[in-house]
């Protein structure tokens, strides 16, 4: 699963795809819930092959963006129905970007891929949060060695790639259930060309966050509608999500090439 993204305005493009490889996705899940508490869960995502990223951006007036993107498209694999209302797991994305250019002819480029092997999810019993990560994670094709970008001023580009798993209820954008969600963040440096003849810098910064639990998630749009006729009767309004989860750094690596004391300062 994977997307395609690209933005154009304001003096400044960018284009790009993220792509979480799988191979013979499997999921497994178990919700209990008996007087209104959750008494077990477990969700377990099992097929990660690996990550791939390929960025593109320039300017020509020294101009930044900061753009989240959702991805207007849902995966869902439809399980059964409880009392009507349909069961699924499901799979979204949503695209984040974050550009650093120095000078007006700023530009970037990159492109690298990583294995990722195992599974990825969590297990919840007796008030306890246990997470399944994913492992093995190795790099496939360098995305620093690929890193390229001429220009007189130092330039970067951060990417945020996340897939969201659920596991539950759900109806008109409306889920409650298990979820399990990859975050992949990559922070790539270049450079100023003005600093070739000594050292070319590049660097790359990846992270990699699972956020896990059970909730729910409503639409933004018809939380507003709801809180809108909560205002009316004084009643404390709702969040658009809500439920118990933790958050977790699973990698977090740094490379810089090359192996030089002006490059890591």
């Amino acid at each position: 699963m994977g997307a395609r993204f690209s933005y154009d305005g304001g003096g400044i493009r960018v284009v790009g795809t993220a792509t979480l490889l799988m191979r013979n996705p499997t999921a497994r899940f178990h919700l209990e819930i008996s007087g209104a508490t959750v008494r077990r869960a477990e969700l377990r995502i099992a097929g990660m092959a690996g990550l791939r990223i390929d960025i593109a951006g320039a300017t020509d007036r020294r101009q930044n963006i900061n753009k989240r993107l959702p991805i207007p498209l849902d995966f869902s694999v439809p399980v059964g129905e409880i009392l009507g209302v349909p069961f699924s797991v499901t799979a979204n994305q949503l695209i984040g970007v974050q550009t650093a250019f120095s000078a007006k002819d700023g530009n970037i480029r990159a492109s690298g891929e990583w294995s990722l092997g195992g599974s990825v999810g969590f297990g919840y019993a007796d008030g306890a949060f246990g997470v399944t990560q994913p492992w093995n994670l190795s790099v496939r094709n360098s995305i620093t060695d690929s890193i390229s970008g001429p220009s007189v001023g130092v330039n970067g580009i951060i990417v945020h790639y996340q897939a969201a798993f659920r596991a539950g209820l759900g109806a008109l954008g409306f889920t409650a259930g298990l979820y399990a969600t990859v975050t992949a963040t990559v922070g790539l440096t270049v450079g100023s060309a003005l600093g070739a003849p000594i050292a070319l810098c590049r660097s790359t910064q990846l992270g990699l966050y699972l956020d896990y639990g059970v909730g729910y998630r409503i639409p933004a749009g018809l939380v507003t509608a709801i809180n809108a006729f909560l205002n009316l009767i004084n009643a404390t309004p709702i969040e658009a999500t809500a439920g118990i989860g933790k958050v977790v750094n699973v990698f977090n690596k740094l490379d810089i090439q090359p192996d030089k004391k002006i490059c890591k300062t």
